[in-house]
């Protein structure tokens, strides 16, 4: 993934600086975010003969990385903005429910989740004023995981592109001619991921599969640095 994540850095950063001279009202922004997600298990171990549903909520955080074009479009009396966005998130550990399954599980997986995305959003105010810009928006892209898990008796591991899609309400506090303080909060929901699972110490190669979807709530805080004059 740190491949991954300096390969998209450098290509938002360029496509920014390719596009402020000519485009209109231009601007990059940073942000920390935290979230919140919704974990779902499904699938089932064939070497057991029993399905691996479970929920679980777990926190993670992250950085998230942006260039947008403020108003660069209208549908009417209402001005679109597009921007590309680029967020990755601290991986974390969560357990969910092995042998024999929900509801008295007295085995678990134990699994590591890594994230990060890449996507485009289409944000619209709602409010602005001298100081305040509120908007509301939408979004869709890519988004990667990196699961590996292990309940003693049968383990997995796979990385996977999934689409998502997001909704988010943001909130710009200008602070100087060219930046402004952000305050955003947005829900993601995206496809699932099916992790091969295989047998620890030998015997069946294939053990069935474990399926892993994350829906979260993010909450972001950051910049916005305008590009144009």
């Amino acid at each position: 993934m740190t491949n991954n994540l300096s390969q998209i850095i450098v290509a938002v950063v360029l496509l920014g600086i390719s596009t402020a001279a000519s485009a209109q009202n231009p601007y990059v922004s940073f942000g920390i975010v935290g979230t919140r997600s919704l974990v779902d298990f499904g699938g089932v171990n064939t070497s057991g003969s029993f399905p691996n549903t479970d929920q679980q909520r777990e926190y993670t955080s992250g950085v998230s990385l942006a260039f947008g074009l403020q108003d660069q479009f209208a549908l009417g009396n209402t001005s679109i903005t597009p921007e590309v966005d680029f967020a990755w998130y601290r991986d974390y550990n969560t357990q969910s429910a092995s042998f024999p399954g929900l509801p008295a599980p007295t085995a678990f997986y134990d699994s590591s989740i890594e994230t990060g995305r890449f996507g485009v959003n289409f944000w619209t105010p709602f409010h602005a004023d001298e100081i305040w810009r509120m908007e509301a928006g939408v979004g869709f892209g890519a988004m990667y995981r990196d699961i590996s898990t292990n309940d003693t008796v049968v383990q997995g591991r796979k990385d996977d592109y999934v689409p998502y899609g997001k909704l988010g309400l943001r909130f710009l506090r200008e602070v100087s001619d060219k930046g402004s303080l952000t305050f955003g909060t947005s829900y993601l929901f995206s496809d699932s991921t099916t992790v091969p699972l295989s047998t620890v110490f030998g015997g069946a190669p294939a053990a069935g599969d474990l399926e892993v979807e994350t829906d979260h709530v993010e909450i972001t805080i950051g910049y916005q640095f305008r590009l144009g004059k």
